[in-house]
């Protein structure tokens, strides 16, 4: 069935209002108008994609130069399957504008059921089933949900360098660096913290190597891996972009920088145990954010991302849309003087600066592509 896209990527805040109608801060809604023609690159034939009327020859004049079967949403819902980047209450409130009845989208119990899956401890819940599957892992521990300020104080006495993290956030978002002579000072923000989402999740603050996610796309209870996403973050973890490069490439990469025989046997056990945290309540797209670290081989099981994410992006782009062994970065950056397009061959593009999104937002959605290798 040809689906509806729409690009939603607020939808990780509007999980945590748990509203119908929510309305994201600006710069969210800035990147939602930026990146409505983003699904343009993972659609498949016949899909249509929710687009304002001043990106829609933009997006055709794209489809016909890359030749993508997929084209504008002109409002009639009839024979489409809604696919939102994720779902959320107000993900189907955008739906419902666009005409779509609630027989074609979930129900209000599976919606708050994928609500509390999104929550941090389904990511433990995860990271713990793994070790059971794999038991010689070589993962670190897992992060521990705490309700208290005294829970937060007796945590940071055997972890003193620690990360909090807000159950309902991503990219960087709700995240705050502790320390132990922090916490008088930043006792208003926690008890806010706290207050607005009832807990928070703890890890130690790790020595960083790289960020890389493994996806899958899931139904009827299993996982099917698809691929690898390595990707850049800034600060405490807000994305910056993605590799480009063959899927060889990015194993071989990743494999050198931890322990080979976790990474080898990882996605099988993932998705073992995906299976085994989320039964049958979700359908879709969904990444597990993960880290190589400087000091060690072991990795670290960072999210779950129950939902499309630019990793997902990035895979289908390369794979269908790059000439296989360019090498480059995609990436969101504050809007500027545009270049000229680069080039492309047999409708896949090949060297220099490529827009995924078009002129006039403020942000642009850019493809880099180069003759060295990045890595």
């Amino acid at each position: 069935m040809s689906r509806l896209h729409l690009f939603f990527p607020e939808n990780d805040l509007a999980l945590a209002s748990g509203l119908d109608f929510y309305t994201p801060p600006p710069a969210a809604a800035a990147l939602h108008r930026a990146g409505s023609c983003l699904p343009l690159w993972f659609a498949s034939c016949g899909d249509s994609i929710a687009v304002a009327e001043r990106d829609v020859a933009w997006l055709n004049d794209s489809a016909d130069r890359f030749g993508i079967e997929a084209s504008a949403y002109r409002g009639l819902p009839a024979g489409l399957k809604p696919a939102p980047w994720g779902w959320s209450r107000a993900a189907r409130t955008a739906f419902r504008r666009l005409g779509f009845d609630n027989s074609t989208m979930p129900s209000d119990n599976a919606l708050e059921r994928l609500r509390m899956l999104s929550h941090r401890r389904t990511a433990i819940a995860l990271r713990n089933a793994i070790e059971k599957i794999m038991p010689d892992a070589r993962l670190t521990p897992a992060a521990e949900e705490l309700f208290t300020t005294d829970d937060i104080a007796a945590y940071l006495k055997h972890e003193p360098r620690t990360l909090l993290k807000l159950p309902w956030s991503s990219s960087g978002r709700g995240l705050v660096a502790m320390e132990p002579d922090l916490q008088g000072r930043m006792q208003a923000q926690i008890q806010g913290m706290l207050r607005r989402q009832g807990s928070v999740c703890a890890e130690p603050r790790l020595p960083k190597r790289s960020d890389f996610a493994l996806l899958y796309h899931y139904g009827n209870g299993r996982a099917d891996y698809r691929g690898l996403s390595l990707f850049h973050t800034e600060g405490l973890g807000a994305y910056s972009g993605n590799v480009l490069a063959p899927q060889q490439m990015l194993h071989n990469h990743l494999r050198r920088q931890c322990h080979a025989g976790t990474f080898d046997n990882l996605p099988l056990a993932i998705g073992e145990a995906l299976g085994q945290v989320l039964g049958t309540d979700y359908e879709g797209p969904l990444g597990v954010d993960m880290m190589t670290l400087a000091d060690s081989d072991r990795l670290a099981l960072v999210e779950l991302n129950l939902r499309n994410t630019m990793g997902h992006m990035s895979m289908e782009l390369y794979a269908n849309r790059i000439a296989y062994g360019s090498i480059g970065m995609f990436s969101i950056v504050p809007a500027s003087g545009r270049s000229s397009c680069g080039e492309a061959h047999h409708r896949r593009m090949t060297r220099g600066i490529h827009y995924l999104n078009p002129a006039g937002h403020d942000f642009d959605f850019r493809v880099s592509l180069k003759r060295y290798s990045i890595f």
